[in-house]
């Protein structure tokens, strides 16, 4: 739930689904999934959609306020008990078949980067696994 939260947050301080797919190096689609994964998960409607552009409702309002104080609690737990030293680095393949890459390897992704950004992940979508 963090990880979507703090998606939730990236979408709304960037404004675009698209540069948030773009910077974490995962499609828009699956963005747009697991913002609809978290509206379904708070059965709360959180942005009103406009074409491409969108807007917070109040509730997304209140959510966002929280997931951000959950952000920094969660960044303050991890430089407490030395999370944040740990450096470790490389290069991981991950694969998954098609709709399990579609719609839950990319929120696990982000996460991923989050908290190892110098591992480099290479998604890989089989059709048959």
């Amino acid at each position: 739930m963090l990880d979507l939260m703090r998606l939730f947050c990236q979408v709304v301080e960037e404004q675009s689904f698209t540069v948030v797919a773009r910077k974490l190096g995962i499609s828009q689609p699956a963005v747009s999934n697991q913002m609809r994964a978290l509206e379904e998960k708070l059965a709360v409607k959180l942005l009103y959609r406009k074409g491409k552009s969108f807007a917070l409702t109040p509730e997304g309002e209140a959510v966002y306020r929280h997931a951000l104080r959950l952000n920094d609690e969660w960044t303050e737990l991890m430089r407490e008990i030395g999370g944040s030293e740990r450096v470790m680095s490389g290069k991981v393949h991950i694969g998954a078949s098609h709709i399990p890459g579609e719609y839950l390897l990319p929120i696990y992704i982000a996460s991923f980067r989050k908290l190892f950004p110098e591992i480099k992940l290479k998604p890989v979508s089989y059709t048959h696994l």
